[in-house]
């Protein structure tokens, strides 16, 4: 590897570091270490930086399965899933029902 090579090997991993921290915060309910902002554009430079090198290395939050790159067909639900604040409410004799019941 070229010291060049190197050197982008070592800042992806920094990143991946600091994305992996900043969710691990977010989704177990600790102090939030990076805005939504923030973590979506040091995603984009660990995306790019990867695109250029050609390497992926582990850990880093660009390889897991996301909505955007699953294949195939989405899976249809017996019931729509509606929100009980979306104000999909339909009034059905004394009590709202939401509109599946």
């Amino acid at each position: 590897m070229e010291q060049n090579t190197d050197s982008r090997v070592a800042q992806m991993r920094q990143w991946i570091e600091q994305l992996n921290a900043a969710s691990a915060a977010y989704y177990n309910g600790k102090e939030e270490l990076m805005t939504d902002y923030e973590w979506d554009a040091l995603f984009d430079r660990l995306k790019a930086m990867e695109t250029l090198t050609g390497i992926t290395l582990d850990g880093s939050p660009t390889a897991k399965v996301s909505e955007d790159n699953i294949a195939g067909k989405k899976e249809d639900h017996e019931f729509a899933a509606l929100s009980g604040r979306s104000g999909n409410f339909v009034r059905t004799g004394r009590r709202e029902a939401t509109e599946r019941d």
